[in-house]
């Protein structure tokens, strides 16, 4: 059976990985009306949590998760693991800082499975940094009063 994020929200939970979901699924959390191909996670860049990130991918089964070491994954701005459930683990990502962002965190629950969600001033501040045009696309949303116009 192929991996869904909830599975992977799941493992990340049972493994203890310290993470931030960010990104387009952030977005969508957000209530941003986008679809996005693969999962973006901001995870504390240590060799220990990067450990426990890479056990929660391979139980998941992520083969992709197998090729690199903790250390390498706890170095490396951003690791792209293209495999059933594409999912892309960043160690740092311009506009946040982790221990800040992990702070002011939104836990939310998505199937009863809890998801360490960015705050939506950190989502915004990150969308701002990178400057796509998805990104300013998103950012029309992420300011928009709760259930208003812009």
């Amino acid at each position: 059976m192929r991996p869904t994020p909830r599975d992977l929200y799941a493992s990340f939970a049972s493994h203890e990985v310290r993470y931030l979901l960010i990104g387009g699924a952030a977005a969508i959390l957000h209530g941003v009306n986008r679809t996005t191909v693969d999962v973006d996670v901001l995870i504390e860049a240590t060799p220990a949590n990067a450990a426990a990130a890479l056990e929660a991918l391979q139980e998941i089964g992520l083969g992709t998760a197998y090729l690199i070491t903790p250390e390498e994954l706890a170095a490396q701005a951003i690791t792209l693991l293209e495999d059933v459930l594409p999912v892309d683990i960043h160690t740092r990502t311009p506009g946040i800082d982790f221990e800040v962002a992990w702070n002011r965190r939104v836990v939310g629950m998505l199937h009863d499975v809890p998801v360490n969600l960015l705050a939506i001033e950190d989502l915004i501040a990150s969308k701002e940094a990178a400057g796509r045009p998805q990104d300013l696309e998103d950012l029309e949303w992420l300011r928009r009063p709760q259930g208003g116009e812009p």
